[in-house]
């Protein structure tokens, strides 16, 4: 099977966010700080009726808790997509087979066998496969004709990554 597409800036939104999502430890130690912001702002203000460092920690809490991670997330993909190489946004071929999947674009060639790849996750719009902990190939299921060769592709992930290194978040 063969598939062409370009990446856009809302694919490269999508691909972040969900990899931060990926990382449920990170996930929820974000959160804990968060509500122990929130704990330190409340005996600024109620303590010390201190109101300056009580908001000081309420903005914080804000900011730092996962889902204003996101936002900034989102901010600063914006600036990264900006910034990033052409070759991001160049047209992709991919070429999907029972070995390997083989992807080229303009300024590139890559041959990755199924189990290079450590897991995929799929959200509602992409396919985020990794090589590693960072290093990803980002698959929009826009690509595909019909959804009968979005579910095909599906399974042919669910059988070449191992189930035990297999992550999904939708």
């Amino acid at each position: 099977m063969k598939i062409e597409y370009r990446l856009n800036l809302q694919d490269y939104q999508e691909a972040n966010e969900f990899r931060f999502r990926s990382h449920k430890t990170q996930y929820v130690v974000f959160w804990i700080f968060a509500i122990c912001m929130i704990l330190i702002a409340i005996v600024f203000l109620f303590l010390f009726v201190d109101i300056y460092h009580g908001i000081f920690w309420i903005i914080m809490a804000i900011f730092l808790n996962p889902e204003g991670m996101i936002i900034i997330n989102r901010f600063s993909a914006n600036l990264a997509w900006k910034k990033q190489a052409p070759s991001v946004r160049e047209p992709v071929e991919i070429e999907i087979l029972e070995e390997c999947l083989a992807s080229k674009s303009i300024s590139y060639k890559s041959l990755v066998h199924w189990h290079g790849f450590t897991k995929f996750i799929e959200t509602p719009k992409l396919f985020i496969l990794y090589e590693g902990k960072m290093l990803t190939k980002v698959v929009p299921k826009r690509a595909f004709e019909r959804n009968e060769k979005i579910q095909e592709f599906r399974d042919l992930l669910n059988e070449k990554i191992t189930s035990s290194t297999r992550s999904k978040s939708k």
